[in-house]
């Protein structure tokens, strides 16, 4: 049987449809949880939150906790809510994937294109081609997860003060479009508190009163 030899224009198409499903594939196996359900059920652990109305969408941002000791680790929730009566699109001006971000920065810091402001924590570290928009029909909610290890981005010391999350979708240049300028909320991070031996005579001494 006679199977005709593929011109270089087919062969050229075929390997950039396999090239494309291949980074396709790679950017959907490493994106983190992403659902999509009817309504935000937000688990009770992320008690440390902020919501905010961008188009026909409530954007939450929240945490599990205000505070935490220096290394701890920290969870963050980013969720968008479509609460209007027809379906909306979150955009994808640039076509990465993925789109959402959330960035750690000092609270003097009011954009995360500052200057001079260093990130403690940034996601996503890679950015992958070939991204869709998120469509939500009303009532639907897209939801994104995120933990952080509490260690520096680039391994500094870390100070005890204030720091502010930032989250959104964003584009190439860690521009949040979406909403615009990000989401915003703040915690506090604060030095570990020292332990203390206690020792079988300090016990005796403590009730022996």
């Amino acid at each position: 049987m006679y199977y005709p030899r593929p011109d270089r224009a087919s062969l050229e198409a075929a390997m950039f449809r396999l090239i494309s499903t291949a980074l396709l594939l790679l950017g959907t196996a490493a994106h983190p949880l992403r659902a999509t359900a009817a309504g935000c059920s937000i688990p009770d652990a992320y008690t440390h939150r902020t919501t905010i109305t961008w188009d026909s969408f409530l954007v939450t941002l929240a945490t599990d906790r205000p505070a935490y000791a220096i290394g701890d680790s920290v969870h963050f929730w980013l969720s968008f809510e479509n609460t209007g009566t027809s379906q909306d699109t979150i955009p994808n001006p640039n076509s990465i994937s993925p789109m959402d971000a959330i960035v750690v920065l000092p609270a003097s810091c009011d954009s995360v294109g500052q200057e001079g402001c260093r990130w403690l924590y940034l996601f996503p570290n890679l950015v992958s081609q070939f991204g869709v928009s998120v469509i939500l029909g009303p009532g639907e909610c897209a939801v994104y997860q995120h933990a952080w290890d509490g260690i520096d981005y680039y391994g500094s010391p870390i100070a005890p003060g204030t720091y502010t999350v930032f989250g959104g979708m964003t584009s190439s240049n860690l521009h949040f479009h979406a909403p615009p300028g990000g989401i915003k909320l703040n915690i506090q991070l604060e030095s570990p508190v020292p332990t203390r031996e206690i020792t079988w005579g300090a016990i005796k001494a403590k009730y022996s009163d």
